[in-house]
């Protein structure tokens, strides 16, 4: 069982921060698109920033849906309790790893490994 929990949290750790990546990088690149290529103009004194909304929502989601995934598997990692909850949540939020996750977590010897 501790194998299985050991795995669980480095593919979260990875998944994790791979969206936290990607969504530093999209910020990037959006923005070079959007403002140094003259799609999206800045805005000036008194204009609305609507086209620049795009270039905050994208990264968000993708850093929003990494961080819980980075700190479960610091969690695990480190055999804390809140950890293994962070984990279910985790798993419960991202279905097709998260069956992994669940079984993994949920067995009844996996709650021996966090005391």
């Amino acid at each position: 069982m501790r194998t299985h929990i050991q795995i669980l949290a480095w593919i979260y750790l990875i998944l994790g921060g791979l969206y936290v990546l990607g969504g530093v990088l999209t910020t990037l690149l959006l923005a070079h698109i959007f403002v140094s290529e003259g799609v999206v103009p800045l805005p000036g004194p008194g204009e609305s920033a609507q086209g620049i909304g795009l270039l905050v929502v994208v990264p968000f989601i993708g850093i929003l849906m990494g961080l819980p995934l980075v700190f479960a598997g610091w969690g695990l990692r480190a055999w804390r309790q809140w950890g293994r909850i962070l984990g279910i949540v985790v798993s419960v939020l991202c279905l097709p790893l998260g069956i992994y996750g669940l079984i993994v977590l949920l067995w009844p010897g996996a709650a021996r490994e966090f005391s």
